[in-house]
């Protein structure tokens, strides 16, 4: 497959991390806002939620996994506006940890914890009390000393924002800046240890995005951006690096504070643009690492308005960061040629484009708000990303057929860069509570890994059911999943976690993956949590689920679906969908074969087959008639020469 060269910004860059200790201060105590960003095609207002309904797509799935009750939160606020590390596995020890706010009283910090790989739990373990107006968005991840195989002689690290007023908004009354951080003996009463973090200096503190442990040196990462007011687009142009070590005679994870210098560019506000979802990991070597964000630095390689992945990279376990690194996303093959032809004529008129217009060499794509990274055997990085046509003013078109779900990876440390088309999305943001507690949540895209970094994970949540269409939103979302092998870059078919399992189906708010999975042999074992609340009342309390058992094998890898197989370079969503006339599916080819297209009803049954024969190479433009068929859910599978891929469709 082609590679794509990328583009960089003073990339012999090197930039050394300096140990700074924060400094204490006294707390203010204010209120908050959430600030919104603009989406296009999404709904301006919340909808009413319907009764479950069992009509789900993807493939299903064992019957051996079970979805059981674990914590509670006073309310769903910590574990929502994007995956952060809630959900932490560590193979070695068999352990998982879940971390979250408790109920009472809510400013505290609690943490549910299985030592039986997530048969059982034992939950609502309190690790930090409340401290000034309250800790906020936790995350957490096991500490496991070099070579431990005892669950027992393990530690949980917690870290969370703390409400203590350092970092104030003016604009909307914020008093963010703290850190609340914790260490407890793992699932012991004793030690537990407790300490607080200020903003000071260029250090603006606000609320953290990511969280990770080196796998060699045990070192502890957090990462966020540097805020002038707390949590408005005031990006000062560096992210704050917080490096925790352990200490073995206090019990406690101790932290040093850097500052990275990684600018972006200026929106025409005037303000920087957003640096967005910074995630942070390590390869298994403990070597080779990797931090990412969304934003835009360099008008030259696309223009302001669109997003893309921005990266660090060290080779040194941290020591040093060279970059930024900017991945091109519109010169990905897979990325420019997802977009069906009739589709994508309907979208140019409002798509960012350069050099000559109607081409699709000419059209930006920008990522939507949130992603994630994981790191595989050779240092290399893999991000899951929601990746669309751009459509200006720092927004994503979320029309069905025009936004994806993608892994994009480099092979080459960053050099060149690919990507594999995970699904098509049908409804990307959901909208709950009212008044001045609504809060709102897009899809989540998180990557997972084995301990090893041989295969990656890539999940989502999607609402994709019949009784919804892109005018209402991500209401009833369904955990969703795809694999990807590192080494032969085949995958998996993409997998409906919750689908027919209880509260998971059409319940899987905020749906969370832990970064590493469960390894056995040649099965896998993915980790994954959510939570149920009140969706027209953000204010009630949630109610936390962990879902166990769910697994695939080396055996799920296989060729034949992969869409950038021997064969098949893409196929479209159809368009338009649903439909009741004619719907036009568009495939590319990597090279000459037989295509045809198989149309079958929810019971499995043939209602339509297309032969087009033997076909050259490129892209072919194929036509359902959708007067013959009744209105439900149907499903096409385009097989070119030996290759196949299925998608859904609906008549209406």
């Amino acid at each position: 497959m082609k590679k794509i060269l990328l583009s960089t910004l003073a990339i012999g860059l090197v930039v050394s991390i300096s140990a700074q200790t924060a400094k204490h201060i006294v707390h203010l105590k204010t209120n908050i806002v959430k600030a919104t960003t603009t989406i296009k095609d999404a709904p301006s207002t919340n909808v009413a939620i319907p009764a479950k309904n069992d009509v789900k797509k993807g493939k299903s799935i064992e019957t051996g996994v079970t979805v059981d009750s674990i914590g509670q939160a006073a309310n769903p606020l910590g574990l929502y506006n994007g995956g952060r590390t809630a959900l932490w596995a560590d193979p070695n020890i068999n352990s998982v940890m879940f971390t979250h706010r408790e109920v009472s009283p809510s400013g505290s910090i609690s943490y549910d914890y299985s030592t039986d790989g997530g048969t059982t739990f034992t939950v609502n373990h309190v690790v930090f009390i409340s401290a000034y107006n309250g800790a906020r968005y936790p995350q957490g991840l096991i500490y496991n000393p070099s070579g431990n195989t005892t669950a027992a002689n393990a530690y949980a690290v917690t870290f969370a924002a703390l409400r203590d007023g350092s970092n104030p908004d003016a604009a909307s009354s914020g008093d963010w800046g703290g850190y609340a951080i914790a260490t407890n003996a793992f699932g012991q009463a004793t030690p537990l240890v407790e300490d607080t973090m200020h903003s000071h200096g260029a250090y603006r503190q606000a609320i953290p995005d990511a969280m990770h442990i080196n796998p060699v040196s045990g070192k502890v990462w957090v990462v966020e951006p540097a805020l002038i007011n707390s949590l408005n687009n005031g990006y000062t142009d560096s992210l704050i690096i917080n490096q925790g070590v352990f200490n073995s005679t206090t019990h406690a994870v101790e932290y040093t504070q850097s500052l990275l210098y990684a600018p972006v560019s200026v929106m025409t506000s005037g303000k920087n643009a957003a640096c967005l979802t910074p995630r942070i990991a390590f390869a298994p070597d403990g070597q080779k690492g990797w931090i990412s964000f969304l934003s835009c630095n360099d008008p030259a390689l696309v223009a302001d308005s669109c997003y893309y992945p921005i990266l660090y990279k060290t080779t040194d376990g941290g020591a040093t960061w060279t970059g930024p690194i900017n991945v091109d996303i519109s010169s990905i093959p897979s990325v420019k040629n997802f977009i069906s032809d009739s589709l994508l004529g309907v979208l140019l008129g409002h798509a960012v484009v350069t050099g000559t217009p109607g081409t699709r060499d000419s059209i930006l794509y920008t990522t939507a708000f949130d992603d994630d990274m994981a790191v595989d055997a050779n240092g290399n990085p893999y991000i899951a990303i929601d990746i669309s046509i751009g459509v200006g003013s720092w927004s994503v078109s979320s029309k069905p057929g025009a936004l994806g779900m993608f892994t994009v990876y480099s092979t080459d440390g960053g050099t060149t860069w690919d990507g594999k088309f995970d699904s098509y999305i049908e409804t990307l943001r959901g909208t709950f509570g009212t008044g001045s507690t609504v809060i709102s949540e897009d899809n989540r895209p998180q990557i997972s890994t084995d301990w090893a970094g041989t295969k990656m994970f890539t999940s989502w949540i999607d609402t994709d059911t019949i009784l919804y269409t892109s005018a209402n939103g991500n209401y009833y979302p369904d955990i969703h999943v795809r694999g990807l092998d590192c080494v032969t870059k085949n995958m998996t078919p993409a997998f409906d976690v919750s689908k027919n399992h209880g509260v998971a189906d059409g319940g899987s708010y905020m749906g969370t993956a832990s970064y590493y999975v469960f390894k056995t042999g040649t099965t896998y074992t993915l980790p994954f949590a959510f939570q149920i609340f009140d969706p027209t009342d953000a204010t009630t309390e949630a109610q936390f689920y962990y879902i166990n058992g769910f697994t695939l094998t080396d055996a799920d890898f296989t060729s034949g679906i992969n869409e950038q197989s021997s064969n098949i370079n893409f196929v479209s969503q159809n368009y338009p969908n649903p439909f009741n006339g004619n719907t036009q599916i568009t495939v590319g080819l990597l090279k000459s074969c037989d295509l045809s297209v198989n149309v079958v009803n929810m019971i499995g049954q043939s209602v339509e087959t297309i032969n087009m024969g033997n076909v050259a190479a490129g892209n072919h433009n194929i036509i359902i008639d959708g007067s013959k068929l009744n209105s439900g859910i149907y499903f096409y599978t385009v097989t070119a020469g030996g290759n196949s891929v299925t998608h859904k469709m609906i008549v209406e």
